[in-house]
C-alpha cells in the first residue's frame, strides 16, 4: 500500500482463485510518525531517446547524474494505461478519455532519487499493444542551491522555521510597485561621516550644599527644642 490512503475502506480481490479463500484474522500495520517537509522544486525538460526491449518501450533520459529527482512526467496524446517503471519506482500511468470525461495521471514519482549515472531509463510495459507516442518529458527535482546576486555592502540573513514566511504581510503598494519604479527615482549621495566632539563639563560636587542644608536644619531643630523647654519651665514653676 502507498504511504497514505484517501478512503476509509478498501476491497481486495484475489484473481483466478479456484476455491474461496478464508481468513481467520486481519492485522493492520500503520506508522504513527507524522512529518512534513517543504522543498524548493525546479523543472526542466531533459534530452531523451526511445528504444525497445522485447515487449517494453525504453525511454533513456540524459544528463541526470546526482540530480535529486522527485517526479518524471510524460507528455503524450496517446490513450493508454500501462505500467511504467524506473529505478526503485513503478506505477500505472494512464491517459484515458471516455466521451467528455478525461482521466489522466502521467507522473512517475521518484521521491528524490538521485542517479549515480548520467542516463536514467524508464520502461513501459506495452505487452501486445503498440508503443505510445511520447511528445516530451518534464523532470521535477529538489533545488539543492539558491543562487542570487547580493549587494556587497549589506548583511544578508537566511530565515527558516518562521511561520510568518508562509503568510507574509501584504500591502497595497505591492499592487502598483512596478508603476512606481517606472517613474524613476533620485539617489541621495551621503558624504564621509564626521564625528562631532563636544566639550565635556566637569561633574559638580554637591556635597558642600548638602552639608550646609543638614547643618541649618539641625540648628533650627535645636532652637525649637530649647524654646519649647523654656516655655514648659515657665508654665510649671517649682
Amino acid at each position: 500500500l502507498s504511504p497514505a490512503l484517501k478512503y476509509t475502506w478498501y476491497r481486495f480481490r484475489i484473481p483466478f482463485a479456484q476455491e474461496p479463500v478464508s481468513f481467520e484474522s486481519v492485522e493492520l500495520y500503520y506508522s504513527k510518525t507524522v512529518w512534513s517537509q517543504i522543498n524548493f522544486i525546479e523543472q526542466f525538460s531533459p534530452d531523451y531517446s526511445m528504444g525497445r526491449d522485447g515487449e517494453k518501450s525504453v525511454i533513456t533520459l540524459k544528463n541526470l547524474k546526482n540530480l535529486p529527482i522527485t517526479g518524471i512526467t510524460l507528455k503524450t496524446e496517446s490513450m493508454f494505461k500501462r505500467l511504467v517503471s524506473g529505478r526503485d519506482s513503478q506505477k500505472y500511468l494512464f491517459n484515458l478519455r471516455f466521451g467528455d470525461s478525461a482521466y489522466q495521471d502521467l507522473t512517475l514519482p521518484t521521491h528524490g532519487y538521485a542517479s549515480d549515472t548520467d542516463d536514467l531509463s524508464l520502461y513501459i510495459d506495452d505487452n501486445d499493444d503498440s508503443p505510445i507516442k511520447v511528445d516530451g518529458i518534464d523532470i521535477e527535482y529538489h533545488a539543492a542551491r539558491l543562487v542570487f546576486e547580493a549587494p556587497e555592502t549589506e548583511t544578508l540573513y537566511l530565515y527558516y522555521g518562521n511561520p510568518e514566511i508562509d503568510s507574509p504581510p501584504g500591502y497595497d503598494i505591492a499592487n502598483y510597485m512596478d508603476l512606481v519604479l517606472e517613474q524613476g527615482y533620485e539617489t541621495l549621495s551621503l558624504g564621509k561621516p564626521e564625528v562631532l566632539e563636544t566639550a565635556s563639563e566637569p561633574a559638580r560636587d554637591y556635597s558642600v550644599y548638602y552639608n550646609i542644608v543638614i547643618t541649618v536644619t539641625a540648628a533650627a531643630l535645636i532652637i525649637v527644642i530649647v524654646l519649647r523647654l523654656q516655655k514648659v519651665n515657665k508654665n510649671n514653676p517649682e
